[in-house]
């Protein structure tokens, strides 16, 4: 239940980091990037990758690889995810760095929101 709910938040903050970066870009190139224009498209190409992809893995992350650096095995879902992704959406796909990096980061965002929902889950348990 709580990797739902961390498919339905982590696309939430995953846009905040694009706002982040966008503003970093907009003060580098001074013109306003289309993925500040545009938060529901973040969300709608987000959450379904999320919740098809992020919350079976992290089942099986949580269920078999909870020894060890966790956070690394995200990032290795990221850069599979980078390669395998794409090709569902098009057949010409080419290697990029900077798609790489936004699927590593989306994954590390599903982490994180999962971490945190997990810490909170825990401490609200404990406190009732």
């Amino acid at each position: 239940m709580l990797n739902i709910v961390t498919a339905f938040i982590a696309p939430l903050i995953l846009y905040l980091l694009i706002i982040l970066l966008g503003t970093f870009q907009m003060t580098l190139e001074g013109q306003v990037p289309e993925s500040i224009l545009h938060p529901l498209f973040v969300y709608i190409y987000a959450f379904p990758v999320y919740l098809t992809l992020g919350v079976p893995v992290a089942f099986m992350i949580e269920r078999f690889l909870s020894n060890g650096p966790v956070f690394l095995y995200y990032v290795m879902v990221g850069i599979v995810g980078s390669i395998i992704l794409p090709f569902g959406f098009s057949g010409n796909y080419r290697f990029s760095f900077m798609d790489t990096l936004f699927y590593i980061t989306a994954a590390l965002v599903f982490y994180l929101v999962h971490m945190c929902l997990q810490s909170i889950d825990q401490k609200l348990g404990e406190s009732g």
